[in-house]
Order: structure tokens, then sequence, then C-alpha cells
């Protein structure tokens, strides 16, 4: 039977043509998170969930030039900030070598709660959890669109993933903040001179 003479051939072909051109100048183009006839982009949807481990998402949000130090390791003193959630949301720069600095009793944490733009829970160790507080502070006034923020623990408080499951009784954890060095240098000091 010869190809060019069947009727099943030519149907074909003419349907992957309609369907490639209907791709190519008909159908919407939009992207592909959709609802209410708005857009949506993933970053702000990690954002408003408060998806944990998602401070590298929520850093780049806001700032166009982000870095972190003072974050430790996420096994032994420090906290969790994913290295393919830097990559991918491109995180400027991030410095492991230094666990975060203790500021317990140096500032009152009401003065430093006033400035929290975002909580959510990270990884860690050494607790009856293998989750603790993670708490981003800002100064909202401050427009500048690079920041550097430094991992600092603070008081320890109440797991706040706890608060979704009502049956469970709340546990105390470790509470860290990545927190704006320029609100760090104007509240506590020189970060250096811990």
């Amino acid at each position: 039977m010869n190809t060019l003479k069947s009727w099943r051939f030519w149907v074909m072909n003419v349907t992957i043509a309609a369907v490639a051109f209907a791709n190519m100048f008909v159908l919407s183009h939009s992207l592909p998170f959709m609802g209410h006839n708005k857009t949506f982009g993933i970053n702000r949807i990690i954002e408003h969930s408060q998806w944990v481990e998602g401070a590298p998402v929520v850093l780049t949000n806001h700032f166009s030039t982000v870095s972190v130090n003072h974050i430790g390791d996420r096994f032994k003193n420090g906290f969790g900030f994913e290295s393919e959630l830097i990559g991918i949301f491109k995180v400027h720069a991030v410095d492991r070598s230094q666990d975060p600095i203790d500021i317990r009793g140096k500032v009152p944490l009401k003065t430093l709660l006033h400035f929290r733009r975002y909580e959510t829970t990270t990884h860690c160790a050494g607790q009856s959890s293998k989750y603790c507080n993670l708490w981003i502070v800002w100064d909202g006034g401050n427009s500048a669109p690079y920041r550097t923020f430094i991992g600092v623990q603070v008081d320890d408080s109440l797991l706040l993933s706890d608060f979704d499951q009502p049956n469970r009784v709340p546990r105390k954890v470790k509470t860290f903040m990545l927190l704006d060095s320029n609100l760090y240098r104007n509240l506590i000091g020189d970060p250096n001179a811990n």
C-alpha cells in the first residue's frame, strides 16, 4: 500500500499541522499558575504558605541582592538554609562558617518583634524537635535593594507548627532570626565585636 495515497496519512498530517498552528498563533501563552483571571508566581505562593525552609525565597522576593552569614551547621548549632534554594532563587552569598550570634538579653525581644516581616520553621538539631522557629527581621523603612542578614539566636519559644495541630501540646524550641545587619548595628552594635 502506498502511504502517500492513504487517507489516514493525510488526516494525521493535517491534524498535526492544525494543532501546531493553534499552539503557535491562536492559544493563549500565559504563565502556568492561573486562578481568578490572575497570574500567580510560585515565589509568592511559597511566601504566603510559610513553607519550611522558605527563607531564601522570601529574601529574594523582597531584595535584589541578599547575603547571609552566621547560620552555622544545621546538624550542630545552626539552622537550615537549603543550598538548592540558594542556587535556584539567587541568594548572592551564604557564609556558614560561624554559628548564629546569641543575642539573648542584649535587646528586648519585643523591640525585635516590631520589625519581624516573616516567620516560619526551619531544620535544626540539639533539642526535642528537628525544627526550630525562624523569623526574618528587617526595617521596612529602609528602601535599599541589597541587604546582608545575620543569623542570631533569641529566646526560646513555642514551635509554630505545633499550633497547626490542635491535639498536640506545644513544645519550646530554639528560635533563630535572620536579622538585617543595619538593624543589628542600630539596636545591638557591631556584629563583629561579639
